[in-house]
């Protein structure tokens, strides 16, 4: 099972590398004219539906989940608390844009949905 979520977890990992190279590029095609925002969305929709399988995968196994959203998203929801996650860590980071989109919206859902302990 743990070779499921590490193999889960690299396809996510490349996946942005091959289709959007950071999160600005991202940003921008979904405030773009289609078809880029359709593949925007589509990606970040993607890359949380595979966070979602990760976390069924861990409470499967009785370990704690990535994070714990109360209900699933939509894009624009996700898109909302990537932005809100770059303007609040942009001090820290100047090259915060750059960032691979998957773990970047990993942090961000994280931060948003702490899970109980």
């Amino acid at each position: 099972m743990k070779t499921k979520i590490l193999l889960l977890a690299c396809g996510l990992l490349l996946l942005p590398e091959i289709a959007r190279a950071d999160v600005a590029t991202l940003l921008n095609d979904y405030d773009g004219p289609q078809p880029n925002r359709t593949f925007s969305e589509m990606l970040i929709v993607g890359i949380a539906e595979g966070f979602d399988t990760i976390n069924a995968e861990l409470k499967q196994a009785g370990s704690p989940p990535l994070f714990c959203s109360p209900v699933k998203m939509k894009a624009d929801q996700l898109i909302e608390i990537l932005r809100k996650w770059i303007d609040a860590n942009r001090a820290k980071s100047q090259r915060i844009e750059k960032a691979p989109p998957g773990p970047a919206l990993l942090r961000a859902l994280t931060e948003a949905f702490p899970c109980k302990k």
